[in-house]
């Protein structure tokens, strides 16, 4: 019993809960780009802004990457694994906590989280107990904690 003591000690809130909010708050602006990027490919637009413009002038730098398509690339499989991630994290929430995540992170309009509960029809201390369950979820799915 004691090798599983590591697992029951608490970790700070502190390490944890802005990072996770800042990924949720993202997360809505990360989806749209993707979903902009293959509507752009689809349309045969996929080099529709300059900076994704193909530069043929490769320059060794150490390990840097310095093809700007390559970067791209990178980038854009980077976003993709990040979106499937948060995905995957939110598909481990239960109803309550999806519609929490919904409604104060994915909502344009930034609520408080006096509105937020209300409109969740929730006390304070339920609202709080629900939200710092949800965001630990999210932690640990991502690995974070």
């Amino acid at each position: 019993m004691e090798q599983l003591s590591f697992l029951e000690k608490e970790i700070p809130k502190s390490l944890y809960v802005r990072k996770v909010e800042r990924i949720l708050y993202e997360y809505p602006a990360l989806k749209a780009s993707q979903e902009n990027e293959k509507e752009l490919e689809k349309a045969g637009l996929g080099n529709l802004f300059p900076s994704l413009i193909s530069s043929y002038e490769d320059s060794i730098r150490g390990t840097d990457i310095s093809n700007t398509t390559e970067k791209f690339g990178i980038k854009r499989a980077e976003k993709a694994l990040k979106i499937m991630q948060i995905e995957r994290a939110l598909n481990a929430l239960n109803h309550e906590e999806k519609r929490l995540v919904k409604e104060k992170y994915f909502n344009p309009a930034f609520p408080s989280d006096i509105r937020v509960y209300t409109s969740l029809n929730l006390g304070s201390t339920a609202y709080y107990k629900l939200k710092d369950q949800t965001i630990r979820k999210v932690a640990t799915a991502l690995n974070i904690i």
